[in-house]
């Protein structure tokens, strides 16, 4: 039997997939929703709100796959997770490898991590193997948003599609005018709570709101580090 190996975006379900006894497991993340995605082509690192994500190794990771045989674990209610999944086939997509993907999304579990171990192995039932002509649409899919290479990667009713970051930015806004004031940090929590645009990355939202208060959109009225209160200024 051959052995198959567990691929996971989400990295806070590693340990879960191993405790449910996929033993043969390897993360993948490097933010593909958000910003240029040229740096997978070149092989560069990828910097959001002054992280560095090391996309160069984690290709380089995907270059070191021995076996013949991957399951893909994402859920088709997340941008990142569906950006991640669309580029994972398409990599793969010409290589002598079988590609198996399961969808972990229900009403109930937005996230991977969400589950419970003996959860996961049911849901691995869900496993599908893609043939090659569902390879090569998901990989034409993958190649025209790499062209857009637009600002945004966001799940609009099931379909990945290419957005400025306005579109972000004016739900942000949306959140501060229906609040009036809100504390810096209660906003990202709001935004990770709601999910908004389908993401989930604390920091999309951090730099989202430090670009909109740089350009003056967003005013601060309380410059404290600790409790930083936000509201939209009055020449927006």
């Amino acid at each position: 039997m051959k052995k198959m190996l567990e691929i996971i975006i989400d990295g806070y379900g590693e340990n879960l997939l191993k405790s449910a006894g996929f033993n043969n497991v390897m993360t993948f993340c490097c933010v593909l929703s958000y910003g240029n995605i040229k740096c997978l082509t070149d092989y560069k690192i990828k910097i959001l709100k002054n992280v560095t994500i090391p996309v160069n190794s984690e290709i380089e990771k995907l270059k070191s796959i021995k076996e013949t045989q991957i399951r893909i674990w994402y859920s088709s209610l997340d941008n990142e997770d569906m950006c991640s999944l669309y580029f994972l086939i398409s990599y793969f997509c010409n290589k002598n490898i079988d590609i198996f993907i399961c969808d972990i999304a229900n009403k109930d579990h937005f996230s991977f991590s969400s589950y419970t171990s003996s959860e996961i192995k049911e849901l691995s039932k869900n496993t599908i193997l893609l043939d090659n002509n569902e390879k090569i649409n998901y990989k034409k899919i993958w190649d025209d948003l790499v062209k857009e290479n637009n600002d945004l990667r966001v799940l609009n009713y099931g379909k990945l599609m290419s957005f400025s970051f306005d579109y972000l930015d004016s739900m942000i806004i949306n959140f501060i005018k229906i609040e009036k004031k809100i504390e810096y940090l209660e906003l990202v929590g709001k935004c990770i709570s709601e999910k908004l645009c389908g993401f989930y990355i604390d920091l999309i939202f951090m730099e989202r709101i430090d670009e909109l208060i740089s350009k003056g959109i967003i005013k601060v009225i309380n410059k404290d580090e600790k409790y930083k209160y936000l509201m939209i200024n009055a020449v927006e």
